[in-house]
């Protein structure tokens, strides 16, 4: 998951997309905790964080991004990827989220539909939460 992800549930809910969003984040981070699935965690993911000004959002979501148990590195081979994913238009940082995805086999999340539209469009495989989630558990 992307940090907008870890975000969605803290957003204004009273629209019903992000409502939605939010639900199926929640229960995504329900499943991880039980160990159903692994979320991932990743320095990039921290980086973003630190840039939350609200103290009280940060600690909500970093409540939500400690339930991550596997760590994935940068490497020479993530930072390759990263920069053909830029030259499709990805933002640096989007780029290495989905670079480090790839690299562990990891499903990527994201509620940006600008970068899911950017990523999809290359043959990555990117998902809105809500959509991953219905899919997962037909």
């Amino acid at each position: 998951m992307d940090v907008c992800c870890y975000n969605r549930p803290f957003d204004d809910l009273s629209q019903e997309r992000v409502h939605i969003e939010a639900a199926a984040v929640r229960s995504i981070i329900t499943h991880c905790k039980q160990g159903d699935w692994i979320l991932v965690a990743s320095s990039v993911i921290e980086r973003e964080l630190l840039k939350l000004r609200d103290a009280d959002r940060l600690k909500k979501v970093q409540n939500l991004y400690s339930v991550a148990t596997e760590w994935v590195e940068i490497t020479s081979t993530t930072e390759q990827r990263s920069a053909e994913l830029q030259l499709h238009g990805v933002k640096r940082v989007d780029s290495l989220h989905v670079a480090l995805a790839e690299m562990c086999g990891a499903v990527f999340l994201t509620t940006d539909d600008r970068l899911l539209r950017a990523v999809n469009g290359i043959g990555c495989k990117a998902y809105n939460p809500a959509i991953w989630l219905m899919e997962i558990l037909k």
